[in-house]
């Protein structure tokens, strides 16, 4: 964690009734009554969890965040930091015995993100899904090292990677090229040695009759895998690449 944080929380009587908003993508905040709140690593990282896992147990949150103290003494940090939130008026966290949960008023921007994920790739999209969220190709608590945080990122990663391609496949399907090329190119952005989006981002070039694009992104592609990897793109791809600019030309 970044040693410049302050590690005094903001001293504030936030009412159980009140919103709260956390924000985990693009790097850990969070507001109470519209007010941003400061607080330690620990407690940032105790409330991060909570978002990702809640509800769940003390014996997890402990095990979890203090993995390498004997039992008693995680049992202990997490004692500490619960009491601390309560001490200085932050009501976000709940407890009931052994479970520990995130007060139901509290909004999480990754909700929204996999939320919408979900509806897309089990194919009961709205609307307004066909537009993906602002923060869709957002790192999920960039510099934090921690192991559950790593399982997380790269669950979400496969996520917004299946739902982009999906979605960029379906509005190419009726046609919506623009918005298709879009979100293949978001799914670039997430995994750009990739081959299933390029090969649907080269696909919408020809679809819309512009050869001269699908070209360029099929030798960017061989150059950039080339490089990286030292490898060659695998035949799939070299033999749709063909088919479709032959069929565009």
């Amino acid at each position: 964690m970044d040693g410049s944080i302050d590690t005094t929380p903001v001293r504030v009587d936030h009412s159980g009734s009140r919103r709260g908003r956390i924000r985990l993508l693009g790097g850990f905040g969070i507001e109470l009554a519209d007010q941003p709140v400061s607080l330690s690593g620990n407690e940032q990282r105790l409330i991060a969890l909570l978002a990702l896992r809640s509800p769940t147990s003390r014996d997890f949150l402990a095990g979890t965040l203090w993995p390498s103290v004997p039992e008693s003494r995680a049992h202990g940090s997490l004692r500490t930091y619960l009491w601390r939130l309560r001490r200085a008026g932050i009501r976000v966290v709940l407890t009931d015995n052994d479970v520990v949960t995130l007060a139901p008023q509290i909004e999480i921007d990754l909700g929204t993100v996999t939320s919408w994920a979900y509806r897309v790739i089990e194919g009961r999209p709205r609307e307004h899904d066909l537009r993906p969220p602002e923060a869709v190709t957002a790192e999920l608590l960039p510099g934090w090292y921690d192991e559950w945080v790593h399982c997380e990122r790269e669950r979400l990663h496969q996520l917004r990677l299946h739902a982009l391609e999906l979605l960029a496949e379906r509005l190419g399907e009726r046609g919506s090229y623009a918005a298709a090329i879009d979100a293949a190119l978001r799914a670039i952005q997430l995994e750009p040695l990739r081959e299933s989006p390029r090969r649907t981002l080269i696909a919408l070039h020809c679809a819309e009759g512009n050869v001269s694009e699908a070209t360029r992104h099929v030798q960017e592609f061989q150059n950039l895998i080339q490089m990286e990897l030292g490898v060659n793109p695998s035949e799939q791809f070299v033999r749709l690449s063909h088919r479709l600019l032959r069929q565009s030309s």
